[in-house]
């Protein structure tokens, strides 16, 4: 509902009691409002009219009534849209793992983690080659933890990751090969999401591989179509096919996908709110996801869980209550 100044709108009753049925009255669509007197009536058109309005679910400002009405029902559409193998995942980690008071920092942590990382059940594009691209669905996510001589890679930066460059041997028709692997450095974040979350503690993306299953779905575009065409024409159907070891260079969300920035935002904002000056998921929403009930290893892999930073503000508040709480144990035992 549009709110102004603030303030949640009120609807006066839509049927005044006692009136009689041929009382004429003035009829406002928008509100479902009926006013006796056009005084009344014409007051409310001013009101609805003033560009005061308020978007509750994109906080955009300075609308009409109708306007924030429209603006509310595509941000209830987009959210509808939003699939699935997402949501649960992004609300897990809010709830057990971030400590934001600031919207914009809690998507970069979740777009940082979701960078080169993907989630069980999550539908991808499979490379094979360089130009045909299959659509897939995760199936699992294995971990395998570094050896002493990566264990200075191991941890994702915020400015710099280690990755792997995938090449052709066109000796090969474009089979990817162990010799085919070179590494290389990855590029460097986007100024908003590496400055505001710099501090994420987790596994290097190198450190996990994923089953996929091919699945049988319209491709990103027409060249992917027909490239899977002359597969199934040349006797090369993967449908349904189960591949392992697949790294996240041979793997990508689609273009088309829900997980760009705008779009998780609308998403967290929906489903959590402010407490004790941190965003945290809805209690109804931690009920109907079940996320007290699941491990982290069911959404992604059994491995060491991720640490995000916290808000500055709420770090140094923790600082100070820990610090207030061992003067008041210390004071209460010198008594």
């Amino acid at each position: 509902m549009p709110t102004t100044i603030n303030k949640n709108f009120q609807a006066i009753a839509p049927i005044p009691d006692g009136i009689s049925p041929n009382t004429e009255v003035f009829y406002h669509p928008s509100t479902n409002e009926v006013f006796e007197n056009y005084e009344d009536y014409f007051e409310r058109m001013i009101q609805l009219n003033s560009s005061c309005w308020s978007c509750t679910m994109t906080g955009r400002n300075g609308l009409t009534y109708d306007e924030a009405l429209q603006s509310e029902a595509d941000a209830m559409e987009q959210i509808n849209k939003f699939p699935s193998f997402l949501e649960t995942p992004i609300l897990y980690l809010i709830h057990h793992y971030t400590c934001r008071a600031r919207v914009d920092e809690l998507v970069s942590d979740i777009m940082l983690f979701m960078r080169d990382r993907y989630f069980i059940n999550e539908d991808v594009l499979y490379r094979l080659g360089s130009k045909k691209r299959l659509p897939a669905r995760i199936v699992s996510v294995n971990y395998h933890p570094p050896n002493d001589s990566q264990n200075n890679n191991a941890g994702t930066s915020a400015t710099e990751t280690q990755t792997t460059k995938v090449s052709e041997s066109p000796q090969q028709n474009g089979v990817i090969t162990k010799a085919s692997l070179k590494p290389t450095k990855s590029k460097s974040p986007n100024k908003k999401d590496g400055e505001q979350s710099a501090g994420l503690e987790f596994c290097n993306p190198d450190c996990f591989t994923y089953s996929i299953q091919i699945i049988d779905k319209e491709s990103e575009s027409d060249s992917d179509a027909s490239s899977i065409i002359d597969d199934k024409k040349n006797g090369c159907d993967t449908k349904g096919e189960l591949l392992n070891n697949i790294t996240h260079q041979q793997i990508f969300r689609s273009k088309y996908s829900y997980a760009t920035r705008p779009r998780i935002k609308l998403f967290i904002k929906y489903y959590t709110e402010m407490s004790d000056g941190r965003f945290v998921v809805k209690p109804n929403s931690v009920a109907d996801f079940h996320l007290d009930r699941l491990r982290f290893g069911q959404l992604f892999a059994d491995c060491p869980p991720p640490k995000f930073p916290q808000t500055r503000s709420l770090k140094k508040q923790s600082l100070f209550f820990k610090f207030f709480y061992k003067i008041i144990f210390l004071l209460f035992f010198l008594e």
